[in-house]
């Protein structure tokens, strides 16, 4: 429970050339679009709000959507906490009617 999780976010569908990482300590949490002070690292996607968390809570790791902008996690919104049991997934934060795709690979 101590160690920190590391995340690898591939933004496969832009034009970045390299992969983020970011850390995930227990209890702790990312922001996925603006960045956010009460959060320890944010992910960039289109749009001037935060459109969910990443949340780790011990051995889970949780997508706690804003409900500001719409998330996509299986090709489902999300309007829930919803729990993230594989450890590399995709979402998507759709904008202007264009999708855009984020995929994640956990490391724990």
């Amino acid at each position: 429970m101590q160690k920190k999780w590391e995340l690898i976010v591939d933004f496969e569908v832009t034009a970045k050339p390299e992969d983020q990482k970011c850390s995930l300590p227990n209890n702790k949490r990312i922001a996925i679009g603006e960045y956010d002070s009460t959060c320890i690292d944010s992910i960039d996607c289109p749009g001037e709000e935060v459109r969910a968390y990443l949340e780790r809570k011990g051995e889970k790791l949780y997508l706690v959507p804003t409900n500001l902008a719409a998330i996509y996690y299986n090709e489902r919104e999300i309007t829930t906490r919803t729990l993230i049991n594989k450890s590399k997934f995709r979402l998507n934060c759709p904008h202007r009617k264009r999708d855009y795709e984020i995929i994640i690979k956990l490391k724990k």
